[in-house]
């Protein structure tokens, strides 16, 4: 008898050696490979019931959103040889991110970028992101940039659906809940009824930043 080394099925055939993570049954080479969903196709054989409770709950990830802590430790692991139940837990919070994104209409923009930040691109960025390993190098991203970006994507998917007067998301487009001319955040502001992004903490600082504001000032497509 074989047995799996990340759910702890024993079963005579079906087991395969996966890399970095050991000798798994079909269900778990599956969630090794192909995402958080697989861990729940029909015909893989049952869980045992002694199995290892960080294991199931690592396996029902795939059904569950994804935590700030899940976020974190993705990040640290992106760029990082990583294996066992770690791999198979990188990959739960990776697809649920790509989720975000997916949801998002597939990219988001922000002040760090001129171009829209796709999943792929943030992915780079995790990898970039200290404390990645050495060899990892990505091309145009900065050790600066990836951490900003990591640190706006955190705000974006766990603070302000929970903090909305920090901001919104406007057309794909990040706009934090801040006067353009006085710099005064929170509270009560005005939006532009013309463009509908720029904010305002009263009728003066909306006149006075006009000048600046109208070349910019296009009706949202």
């Amino acid at each position: 008898m074989t047995t799996c080394d990340l759910c702890g099925t024993q079963e005579s055939d079906s087991y395969g050696s996966i890399a970095n993570i050991g000798m798994v049954c079909h269900r778990c080479s599956l969630l090794s490979m192909g995402g958080a969903e697989m861990a729940l196709m029909p015909h893989c054989p049952k869980v045992p019931d002694d199995i290892d409770p960080e294991v199931l709950s690592i396996q029902q990830k795939g059904m569950e959103p994804l935590t700030p802590d899940e976020y974190d430790s993705w990040v640290k692991s992106s760029g990082n040889n990583v294996k066992g139940k770690e791999k198979v837990r990188e990959i739960f919070a990776e697809k649920k991110i790509e989720e975000w994104f997916e949801e998002q209409g597939g990219s988001v923009l922000t002040e760090l970028s001129p171009d829209p930040i796709t999943f792929e691109l943030f992915r780079g960025c995790a990898v970039k992101h200290p404390p990645c390993s050495p060899e990892y190098s990505i091309p145009g991203i900065s050790e600066e940039v990836a951490e900003a970006m990591i640190n706006m994507f955190r705000l974006l998917i766990f603070v302000l659906p929970h903090q909305p007067d920090i901001g919104e998301l406007v057309d794909g487009v990040f706009v934090a809940n801040m006067c353009e001319n006085c710099g005064k955040q929170g509270g009560s502001m005005k939006r532009c009824a013309r463009c509908k992004k720029m904010k305002y903490c009263s009728k003066n600082c909306q006149r006075a930043h006009w000048k600046t504001h109208k070349q910019d000032c296009v009706p949202p497509s």
